[in-house]
């Protein structure tokens, strides 16, 4: 498994908590691929603990943490004097990745408002593609999502990519900068889709009425069943669902809580994985 990587990158305190909070995640499921936590160069001596500023302590605590509780690889990466601020963004994580050439298999995981809540070892076998995506199941076009990549660590790649995505571009065009997933649509004429329903699932899914689950079943033939979902579920994204907890649309009574109270499986799950992503934090 020593081939393989789960690979994030923290660019300031937040994204290095919520880094921690994954790297946590796959240590308590018994992930066996790498856990690869990568930061700016400028933070190691944060790490050596030769600073004394408040946050920079605790940067450096939850470096410490994820290396010797959670036994992720340390990676300091080289930043201001490459790309500017512009490295200081979780889109570099994702270019990062494809420099991760001392892997040959990679997963890079979005840490926005998301959790991970069963093992996803198996993805690194999933295809031999050179990237393969979840598809954006809520949308209607059919596209592809990058919050989650797993793909082949390729060096040309990744250079292609910061001429690109990080390059500087004329004034004379005017061109606004592509997105990190329309560039890897131009280097990449067909991705493979990784099937959603394991690796990429919105829990404002469901808030959603009775026949309004097509995006995501594929089909008006099958029935929703939000128990089967939720267990099938490994990854899961927040996105505004904390803002909308689940009217139950007529299901009420369908359960009901320890204490008696009517309720449905959509609003029990809604709550579960909201709690279960604040106990994490």
């Amino acid at each position: 498994w020593s081939q393989y990587a789960y690979s994030f990158y923290a660019y300031d305190a937040e994204s290095l908590c919520a880094a921690l909070t994954h790297i946590q995640s796959l240590h308590r499921l018994h992930a066996n691929a790498t856990r690869l936590l990568a930061y700016p160069q400028e933070w190691i001596a944060a790490a050596r603990g030769s600073s004394t500023a408040p946050l920079q302590d605790d940067i450096a605590r939850l470096l410490r943490r994820a290396e010797r509780e959670y036994r992720a690889t340390l990676q300091p990466v080289p930043t201001s004097s490459l790309f500017g601020l512009e490295a200081l963004s979780a889109e570099y994580g994702k270019v990062l990745m494809f420099n991760q050439t001392q892997y040959t298999r990679i997963v890079y995981v979005d840490t926005t408002a998301s959790t991970i809540l069963r093992p996803m070892d198996e993805m690194f076998h999933f295809s031999d593609a050179a990237v393969a995506m979840p598809r954006a199941y809520w949308k209607d076009d059919n596209s592809l999502s990058d919050l989650m990549i797993l793909a082949n660590p390729d060096t040309l790649t990744f250079e292609r990519l910061v001429v690109r995505f990080f390059g500087d571009q004329s004034d004379v065009q005017q061109e606004v900068k592509l997105s990190f997933l329309a560039t890897l649509n131009i280097l990449f004429d067909e991705a493979t889709f990784l099937p959603h329903r394991n690796y990429l699932l919105r829990a404002s899914e469901f808030s959603k009425r009775e026949g309004e689950h097509m995006g995501y079943l594929g089909s008006y033939e099958e029935a929703w069943d939000a128990g089967q979902v939720i267990e099938d579920a490994r990854f899961v994204v927040f996105d505004d669902a904390l803002q909308h907890m689940p009217d139950c649309d007529g299901n009420i009574g369908q359960a009901r809580t320890l204490d008696g109270v009517a309720t449905c499986a959509e609003r029990e799950i809604w709550k579960w994985l909201v709690r279960d992503k604040q106990d994490r934090r």
